[in-house]
């Protein structure tokens, strides 16, 4: 994680995870900042089954949202998720990714790759945000031979951006009860937030689904009969038919 903010302004970036498979990375600050926080991981998987075995991924993208609280002062701001999951360091098995915006007067949203379940854009006179759901993933990561190996890379990178003006007499009653922005310095001035993963406490998480949940069916060589298997085949129900056609006389 790193950030960066000017006298008066705050930043902040996060980024953990833990046995349980849960996993988190989270942006935010007011003012003047720039914040970013990345959480990666990899996990091998060395096929010792004695066969080929095809693998199958299913993933949990966890719960979370970004916001951006002008508070009532001009400027711009931004906050971004990108979401990757690559076999190999190179093949793209899943990705998602939303940049959402303040131009000043208004909310922007740009989502590229696949939505997550229940995203939902809003923006109005006070701010904007942008919020998710739960989303299940189940990945086809083909088949490994026996002896070798492949991995997963998981990369999670939230970032907040923001270039907002201060108001040294404070918020005032502009959108304060809903957007009040906490600064070091006195005054208000707009905030942004973001973050994706899971949001709880990750102490007390070993009952929310795995991050991971790997699956493999060996596999095997299709029993195909061979040219000999198939011409005594051919003669035998040749001779069938004649038994019966000599029993019908």
């Amino acid at each position: 994680s790193s950030s960066f903010a000017l006298d008066g302004s705050s930043a902040g970036g996060s980024a953990w995870g833990n046995d349980y498979g849960t996993y988190r990375a989270g942006a935010n600050g007011s003012g003047v900042f720039s914040s970013l926080g990345h959480f990666h991981r990899d996990v091998s998987i060395a096929n010792n089954n004695g066969v080929s075995t095809d693998y199958s991924l299913s993933f949990f993208v966890y719960y979370g949202g970004m916001s951006i609280s002008p508070s009532g002062v001009t400027g711009t701001g931004s906050s971004r998720y990108d979401l990757s999951i690559k076999q190999n360091n190179s093949i793209s098995k899943f990705a998602s990714a939303a940049t959402l915006g303040w131009n000043g007067t208004a909310g922007t949203l740009t989502q590229t790759g696949t939505a997550l379940t229940g995203a939902t854009f809003s923006t109005g006179a006070f701010g904007a945000s942008y919020s998710w759901g739960g989303t299940y993933v189940t990945l086809n990561l083909g088949t490994v031979a026996d002896g070798a190996s492949t991995s997963i890379n998981f990369d999670l990178v939230s970032t907040a951006l923001g270039d907002f003006a201060f108001n040294a007499a404070g918020c005032g009653g502009y959108g304060a009860t809903l957007f009040a922005a906490v600064v070091e310095g006195p005054g208000c001035t707009g905030s942004v937030s973001g973050g994706l993963g899971d949001p709880n406490d990750f102490a007390g998480n070993q009952g929310q689904p795995d991050q991971f949940v790997l699956v493999g069916r060996p596999t095997g060589p299709t029993q195909v009969p061979l040219p000999g298997t198939l011409a005594l085949l051919a003669l035998g129900l040749l001779g069938l038919g004649a038994s019966r056609k000599s029993r019908l006389r």
